[in-house]
């Protein structure tokens, strides 16, 4: 058992993990950039450490200063949370070479299951039963010659996706084709990370639905894709959250060198199609680098967009885009369905049932209300009613946006009735239960 450990994460996941080392009688070390000196992580920490500036890049990626905290913090052990450096084996084997205990999967483990394909083919080594499929596929050629080998229907994966992200199921040759063959339409420049391209699939057979955000990410990388509903977006820098990851790219914005493809200092404009072609980690690394030095160019081809041509295109395929919704909305009411019995979604008319609750619950003489801060889902209620609580305390934990709000106790006094359950979804003034306060 270690006696101090580093936690290389920030915000409610570091909170989380402080709260586990202290119930094992641990202390914690908190780390931090400029921006969140006064954040609550550091605060609720036995020690922390500043790590630079606040850029993501400059301080919670940054492998080198958060190993000079915990060696100067003598910590015995750095648990990296989920995110940032969670899922970095360079960084995992840093920590074993500088004598601390990487707190999760070892280097190996990282490398050999973190993509798809390389983990089924360290199971075919090991000859576990597996469904059949593929390795990577370099071409549509390759996939449609596979996919007869297999038989329809299959299921087209991308290697790193999670969750079901990235993963389309194809019934015959036509639409494995169109997996690979889509494009997007730039419909505008968003209003986050420097103006994130925000585009739409030409064909509505490329459209998908589903949930926009991806709970489990907190950190973003600059040139990341993510799809949201039926929109990508390309984020321009690094930031937190985000759509749904599917892949990264080429630099959208180059604020450095003025180049061929860089006229200006945003790659995109409004109307451009845009498509995506497979190209392995390291040498997409190589090309982002030259890209924005002007030493490699991209394909870019001019064009006109066609609202007659498009239009004509939809009349053709009506039929086919018919089918593919039809079964679209189905896959999604299932899915709905699924949020539904889980408690985990909120009907449309949620909100005004909510205030409509509101308005109807009479506040008794004599007790006090206790409003939701935020909007989002009740994680915990640690208290039941006619506890009896004392001021600032911890009566219920709201979940939003993988942060947790904690709502305290204005008042000494004695829990009445709690007007909320754990799983409900809650709105920002709702009232979450009622107090009757001691007397003076």
């Amino acid at each position: 058992m270690f006696g101090k450990v580093l936690i290389a994460n920030r915000g409610e996941i570091a909170c989380r993990i402080q709260r586990t080392l202290r119930r094992l009688g641990i202390r914690s070390v908190a780390v931090h950039s400029e921006a969140d000196t006064y954040a609550e992580h550091v605060s609720r920490a036995d020690e922390a450490v500043a790590i630079g500036p606040a850029a993501v890049s400059q301080s919670y990626l940054d492998a080198a200063r958060i190993l000079d905290a915990a060696r100067q913090t003598g910590a015995g052990a750095i648990h990296p949370g989920y995110g940032l450096l969670s899922e970095n084996a360079d960084f995992a084997e840093a920590c074993e070479a500088a004598g601390l205990r990487f707190i999760g999967p070892t280097p190996e483990q990282m490398r050999r299951f973190g993509l798809k394909h390389t983990a089924r083919e360290l199971a075919e080594a090991s000859r576990v039963p597996l469904l059949p499929g593929t390795g990577l596929l370099d071409t549509p050629a390759d996939a449609c010659r596979e996919a007869a080998r297999i038989g329809y229907p299959i299921m087209l994966k991308s290697t790193a996706g999670g969750g079901g992200i990235g993963m389309r199921r194809c019934a015959d040759e036509a639409e494995l084709l169109q997996a690979f063959e889509a494009r997007y339409l730039v419909l505008g420049l968003g209003d986050v990370y420097l103006g994130a391209p925000v585009a739409t699939p030409m064909d509505p057979r490329h459209r998908l639905v589903t949930t926009k955000y991806n709970p489990a990410r907190t950190w973003t990388p600059e040139n990341a894709v993510g799809i949201g509903g039926a929109y990508l977006c390309i984020y321009g820098m690094e930031g937190p959250g985000g759509y749904q990851f599917v892949g990264r790219t080429v630099p959208v914005w180059n604020r450095w060198w003025r180049t061929s493809a860089f006229v200006q200092p945003w790659l995109l404009r409004f109307f451009d199609e845009i498509r995506f072609y497979p190209m392995p980690a390291e040498e997409l690394t190589r090309f982002r680098e030259d890209l924005l030095r002007g030493r490699v160019s991209l394909r870019i081809e001019p064009g006109t967009f066609s609202l007659a041509d498009y239009n004509r295109f939809l009349e053709e395929h009506a039929e086919s885009i018919r089918v593919f919704r039809k079964k679209q909305r189905a896959a999604f009411d299932e899915e709905r369905e699924r949020w539904a019995a889980a408690n985990l979604s909120m009907p449309d008319d949620a909100a005004a049932v909510i205030e409509d609750a509101a308005e109807e619950l009479a506040i008794p003489e004599g007790l006090e209300a206790l409003p939701c801060p935020i909007t989002g889902n009740i994680w915990k209620l640690p208290v039941a009613e006619g506890d009896r609580v004392t001021a600032d305390q911890l009566v219920a934990v709201v979940e939003a946006m993988k942060m947790e709000a904690h709502v305290n106790t204005p008042v000494p006094g004695t829990i009445e009735r709690i007007l909320v359950q754990e799983g409900s979804l809650v709105q920002t003034g709702q009232n979450l239960l009622l107090i009757r306060p001691d007397t003076p």
